[in-house]
């Protein structure tokens, strides 16, 4: 699987949309499917629906290449936003927060371990993962297995799709909307089979060790697909019915037997799906709000995971409890997690965002009044 994130700054007129409404449910939807193995009968035994995470995690890497051309595009064919600035400022968005969460996995590690309390899978918790992911290279190819705080192998991929965003952007300058929309599957097909004959997997089910091979291509796609859409001049009223018949075309996807093909098509619906809920306009602040945290309840998600399941573990140990108690106890990481995101958008994150954004904002100021004496 994420996210934004991941997290991106979301650039429409109209905050709450359904899009930023898609946004939460997504990552809501990659929270499920990580806790869905400690649940008392894992949730993919249930429905293969919860085994699928990688569609949310397809979107949010999708729907960051097309919002980031939405916020930057302009900026950089004006000039106002150079490459390296606009690189500190998305790697300043996602660093911090992993950085967090992480020394929060190695605090949880070092207090449990006082208290004679191993990891159940010790082998993740490794030295070099951990500076990996403190870098945030660990979906480059360096590690055989990701530990830690597993999700933000994404985080990792989109570090490299910041730095390749603007080169991109620039080169795709002249595309039209016609060609734009068609290079977008284009590029998907063809980075699909330069994955197949590099690693000999499907490039939609690559191990998330080396997503980048993943995240890359879908992120470009994004890109194209938000150069394409400034000029579709899709008309609110038609935006419904085109959402509605992506999702429909989604859904089909995964009734059928999984394989490129298919893999492939619901790609191409999640597109559609991302550029019609932009064109749909509206304002709803449970969605922005839902928005605003789902950066938060993904990088966090998998800490809170790991406290509550652990005082799961020990309630379980002490006391005899019926199938219900099991339920009840697994169901609640969800309120807790979306509950904690919640806080630590509030409390750190955005604090921290707002600390970062004056610190440019003053140097910015400073090197123009150096400039003018």
């Amino acid at each position: 699987m994420t996210a934004q994130n991941a997290s991106v700054a979301v650039a429409v007129k109209d905050r709450g949309g359904p899009l930023e409404a898609l946004r939460f449910l997504a990552a809501a939807f990659i929270v499920l499917y990580h806790v869905g193995i400690e649940a008392p009968v894992r949730l993919g035994e249930v429905s293969p629906i919860f085994t699928r995470g990688w569609l949310a995690t397809d979107f949010f890497l999708m729907l960051s290449g097309f919002i980031l051309g939405r916020a930057y595009g302009r900026s950089l064919d004006s000039g106002r936003v150079t490459p390296l600035e606009f690189f500190k400022r998305r790697l300043l968005r996602v660093w911090p927060g992993q950085v967090i969460v992480l020394f929060g996995f190695l605090m949880l590690l070092l207090a449990t371990s006082a208290v004679g309390i191993a990891p159940r899978h010790p082998e993740n918790f490794t030295v070099g993962e951990f500076f990996q992911q403190l870098f945030l290279v660990h979906a480059w190819g360096f590690s055989p297995t990701l530990g830690w705080n597993q999700p933000s192998w994404s985080l990792s991929v989109l570090v490299a799709c910041y730095a390749l965003f603007a080169p991109f952007w620039i080169a795709t300058r002249r595309l039209g909307t016609l060609t734009a929309l068609l290079a977008a599957p284009l590029v998907v097909a063809l980075s699909a089979l330069g994955v197949q004959l590099l690693f000999g997997e499907s490039m939609y089910d690559l191990r998330a060790s080396v997503g980048l091979f993943r995240g890359v291509p879908l992120f470009f796609a994004g890109v194209l697909l938000s150069r394409a859409s400034a000029d579709l001049k899709l008309s609110p009223g038609m935006a419904p019915g085109l959402l509605t018949a992506a999702a429909a075309a989604l859904a089909l996807t995964q009734m059928v037997e999984r394989n490129d093909f298919t893999a492939f098509g619901a790609v191409m619906a999640i597109g559609a799906v991302i550029i019609a809920a932009d064109a749909w306009k509206g304002s709803s602040r449970l969605a922005y709000t839902g928005a605003r945290i789902s950066y938060s309840l993904y990088i966090t998600s998998s800490l809170v995971g790991a406290v509550w399941f652990g005082l799961i573990r020990m309630i379980e140990a002490r006391y005899e409890l019926g199938a219900g108690w099991h339920w009840a106890l697994w169901a609640g990481v969800i309120p807790a997690a979306v509950g904690f995101a919640w806080v630590y958008d509030r409390f750190v994150d955005g604090p921290l965002q707002r600390w970062i954004k004056a610190r440019r904002g003053a140097r910015r100021q400073a090197v123009t009044e150096a400039l003018a004496a």
